[in-house]
């Protein structure tokens, strides 16, 4: 008979047992309480676990909802620039270009500031 029965409480007060399998009357009252509170101990042990877990799963879903609602410039460029976004077929119109004398380089702007960057970029760095 399992002793994780849901009962009201007023019947469960009613109807209670001492259960002689497990704290049998026998055994001195030191060792069935030293029994008890390890039993005690073990389930705050696994309550207090299960809530860390509780906890590390609502902080990273949480986490993830403000990764997914955040600015570009917050987020993982990998998350951002995904194959439904970029173009790459290893043809001359992919949007990422490698060769010995052009990369293709990512740049975030606040917005309103391409115009600005667009004429001024060349002068940045040499051999652009």
């Amino acid at each position: 008979k399992s002793q994780r029965q849901e009962k009201p409480f007023l019947e469960y007060l009613k109807n209670w047992q001492w259960d002689e399998a497990k704290y049998p009357k026998t055994r001195s009252i030191l060792d069935n309480l030293t029994l008890l509170i390890s039993v005690v101990t073990k389930l705050d042990e696994e309550a207090r676990n299960k809530t860390a877990q509780y906890n590390e799963f609502k902080t990273a879903k949480g986490n993830l909802a403000k990764k997914e609602g955040a600015s570009v410039t917050g987020r993982d460029l990998v998350d951002v620039l995904t194959p439904d976004v970029v173009k790459i077929n290893g043809t001359a119109d992919d949007d990422f270009i490698y060769t010995e004398h052009i990369t293709t380089v990512v740049v975030i702007l606040a917005r309103g500031t391409d115009q600005e960057f667009l004429a001024s970029y060349e002068t940045m760095v040499e051999k652009v």
